[in-house]
């Protein structure tokens, strides 16, 4: 739909410019397709304002956000040069990321994740692909903030994050990973995030 409205708004404006290419021959056609620019300027602009507002109107609404949804599970993901660490509470030292980057999660399939997401360095892209090497979902890993990125997964495999964006020598290698279980097998907190809420 929002396809078709763009080519119907193209068409229209290839029209109307053709229509003046082709009054404006000769210096009397020149003056009047500028009085005839400057009268349709504020419907054109009328115009342009009520189609956006429509494809506005149709499309938020359709933001992969939870409306109003508690979170499952919530992950905290730490990009550290060239790794990243998942870990169910915040990674603030270079002890906690050694520790939680130790560690391989499980997170339970159909499970609301919310992944909170920083950075003890510099800025990294983190990108998280499903086992067929999809991706599935993104942001951004930032020193000094946290970033959240809402996802349910609904298929078991392993998953792994990418680094995507250039951060130093080794950015190729930079990764993580978690698993996606059906039903976990342990209910520790050293491997399993905060299934039993």
């Amino acid at each position: 739909m929002v396809f078709y409205a763009w080519l119907m708004i193209a068409l229209l404006l290839i029209l109307v410019y053709a229509s003046f290419a082709l009054s404006t021959r000769g210096a009397a056609g020149e003056e009047f397709a500028y009085q005839a620019i400057g009268r349709l300027r504020r419907p054109f602009f009328i115009l342009m304002l009520v189609v956006l507002g429509v494809l506005f109107a149709f499309t938020v609404p359709r933001m992969p956000y939870p409306k109003g949804q508690t979170p499952d599970e919530v992950v905290v993901v730490t990009g550290k040069q060239f790794q990243f660490a998942l870990s169910s509470q915040p990674i603030r030292t270079e002890e906690e990321f050694a520790q939680a980057s130790a560690n391989s999660p499980q997170i339970g399939v159909g499970r609301l994740v919310e992944f909170r997401v920083t950075s003890l360095d510099v800025n990294h892209g983190v990108g998280i692909y499903d086992p067929d090497g999809k991706l599935v979902g993104q942001t951004q890993a930032m020193p000094g903030y946290v970033n959240r990125l809402f996802l349910r997964f609904e298929k078991p495999g392993s998953y792994t994050i990418l680094c995507l964006e250039y951060c130093g020598l080794t950015h190729h290698a930079m990764r993580g990973g978690f698993e996606v279980v059906e039903r976990p097998t342990s209910t520790s907190r050293s491997n399993t995030l905060a299934l039993g809420r």
